[in-house]
């Protein structure tokens, strides 16, 4: 063996080109073409393949339960064997990545598998890493998919419930199950251009779910309540139309006294005298107030004038009927506030009480 080492050296020294090793392990230089000097030796096609780095693809797309869970799939083209791939998900809650399970590839380098342990919905990106060995270099694939989020329940109180402008009223917004965030905002947006919608008021909600606030009320508004949503619970709002009366009365003068017919008190008022009516309304530019008057004939109210008139800024309307009237005849009046036709649509239809009165000699 030594003798052979020796001829080896020899003959490469001499330049004699590069040897061939016989199957039994002995080489002549007459069996090998020849090399020149300082040329290197390309690597073999077997060796290009050991080295060589496979290729490595990912796909994501969500279960078919409804797509909480996503599905991922992938292939490892490039190695006749199984391998081992460790993955790391990023999403709001890992910025930064956490770990998963890893998992050996099938033989023929496919391999699926569900994420069942997030909750965080948004994007989610998951990163596979072959494991390196002997024969192929480490390679990694990348894919993103966008997950559903959770749905919570948000609704406000009260609901459906007319009031009257200057009202104080409680409005709170109760929240159901979320993640980290308990925050609501209420918001109050009343009917009109002139006012935009603003924010009432922040906060957490208690312990039952539940976050309140005041507000006066002026006009038609819709209250909502917001919820913006966490890493695992989707915003939502919800919203409800509260209808707004205007103060409405009416008031009558001139009269020299108050007396009962039947259950129901009249203003009595000399026929020779022209009796005045103020109405008193919530005033908004361009409001109008309308006055109906009717009298009792034949069992009934019938109508007898009616007429529109124009608020003061103090929301003062003051109407002098004259003209010569009828003694023992029962009258009514009463304001009115019609969305439209009082020369706005701010507030609810609003009807003031009856007044009543009569003449006398």
């Amino acid at each position: 063996m030594r003798s052979t080492r020796i001829a080896l050296a020899a003959a490469l020294l001499a330049g004699a080109g590069a040897l061939a090793v016989t199957a039994a392990g002995t080489a002549s230089a007459d069996d090998v073409p020849a090399v020149e000097a300082g040329a290197v030796a390309e690597p073999s096609a077997s060796t290009e393949a050991s080295t060589a780095a496979p290729t490595f693809t990912m796909t994501a797309v969500p279960s078919e339960d409804g797509g909480r869970w996503p599905v991922i799939s992938g292939a490892v083209t490039g190695a006749p064997d199984s391998v081992w791939v460790d993955f790391v998900r990023t999403d709001a809650e890992s910025p930064t990545g956490v770990a998963m399970p890893p998992l050996e590839t099938r033989p023929d380098g496919t391999f699926d598998m569900t994420d069942g342990s997030t909750f965080v919905g948004g994007v989610a990106t998951y990163t596979g890493t072959t494991r390196a060995t002997p024969r192929y270099p480490s390679v990694s694939a990348q894919v993103s998919i966008v997950l559903p989020f959770a749905s919570t329940t948000l609704s406000v109180r009260p609901s459906g419930v007319i009031y009257t402008a200057g009202d104080q009223v409680g409005f709170s917004g109760a929240l159901g199950k979320t993640f980290s965030n308990r925050r609501v905002e209420i918001w109050t947006d009343p009917v009109g251009a002139d006012q935009p919608a603003r924010l009432a008021a922040a906060g957490t909600v208690n312990e039952y779910g539940i976050f309140g606030t005041n507000v006066k009320l002026s006009r038609n508004t819709t209250v909502t309540v917001k919820f913006a949503g966490d890493t695992r619970y989707a915003p939502r709002t919800a919203s409800t139309a509260i209808r707004v009366k205007v103060l409405a009365s009416t008031a009558i003068t001139k009269s020299y006294k108050t007396a009962k017919i039947g259950s129901t008190p009249y203003q009595y008022v000399r026929k020779s005298v022209h009796p005045v009516f103020t109405t008193s309304m919530t005033w908004n530019a361009g409001r109008k107030q309308k006055l109906t008057f009717e009298y009792y004939s034949g069992g009934k109210w019938k109508s007898w004038r009616s007429g529109l008139f124009p608020l003061s800024k103090a929301g003062k309307s003051i109407y002098t009927l004259t003209g010569t009237n009828k003694t023992g005849v029962r009258y009514r009046v009463r304001t009115a506030y019609l969305p439209g036709t009082s020369g706005d649509s701010l507030n609810y239809t609003t009807y003031g009480a009856w007044k009543y009165f009569t003449f006398t000699s």
